[in-house]
């Protein structure tokens, strides 16, 4: 944030990690809005240094380079995950890619190539969103995002019992997941959206593919049991 940017950079740098990437993004903002990629770790001490940039906290990552392409554009898979204060987590199991529209470049300043969220400017679509049911190799991902996503839960559950308590009345939150493949095709998480969009336009080409699914599943896991719903739209338990 505005005040231990310098110890966190001084940390990295002590860690011998600064000849890399990196990617620095708002906390409590989306769709693209004020990201930046640097490529050494001055560079970002002299963007905190300005004075007109936007305040508060930011998150830093290492910027996932090489990554695998397809077409030659970046894409990221979004799968959604329920967390619920009884200590239990879920996968829909059906996500979808956001596929960059402009194809790669190694130019950072080319945010459009580097980033797969959906908008950056404004209401411009940035991506092309494909369901994972259109990818052959998806399913050869899903245990390796359920092992991912399941021990990301257990951590949070060991670290703040103090959110999950079967005493309580059950409360849920829906986390937007956001996956990425290297070019070893090892896979990364990138992050959790806490607010992730979900399109309430019919037309909105997920809608069918993955939304409704969704929500049934959604809806029979914790209101109605008696929903009758295929097997490929249950939520999977963690």
């Amino acid at each position: 944030d505005d005040t231990n940017w310098p110890s966190i950079l001084a940390l990295i740098a002590a860690k011998r990690l600064a000849n890399r990437v990196w990617i620095l993004k708002p906390a409590l903002l989306n769709n693209g809005q004020h990201i930046h990629l640097f490529e050494s770790l001055d560079d970002i001490a002299k963007h905190f240094k300005q004075s007109k940039r936007l305040g508060g906290t930011h998150v830093l990552q290492h910027y996932l380079t090489p990554h695998l392409l397809r077409d030659n554009r970046k894409y990221s898979i979004r799968c959604f995950m329920v967390l619920t204060s009884h200590a239990q987590a879920y996968l829909y199991p059906t996500g979808y890619m956001n596929v960059a529209k402009t194809p790669y470049s190694a130019d950072l300043t080319a945010l459009s190539a580097h980033l797969t969220n959906e908008h950056l400017f404004e209401q411009q679509t940035n991506v092309i969103q494909i369901p994972s049911s259109q990818f052959s190799w998806y399913p050869t991902l899903l245990p390796h995002i359920k092992r991912v996503l399941s021990t990301l839960s257990q951590q949070l559950m060991h670290h703040y019992t103090q959110a999950f308590c079967t005493k309580n009345p059950l409360k849920w939150a829906i986390f937007g997941m956001d996956f990425m493949l290297d070019n070893t095709q090892h896979l990364w998480l990138l992050e959790a959206n806490h607010g992730p969009c979900f399109p309430s336009a019919r037309h909105h080409p997920l809608q069918a593919y993955v939304y409704d699914g969704f929500w049934c599943a959604f809806i029979k896991q914790f209101i109605d049991k008696d929903l009758q719903l295929t097997k490929q739209e249950s939520l999977i338990a963690l």
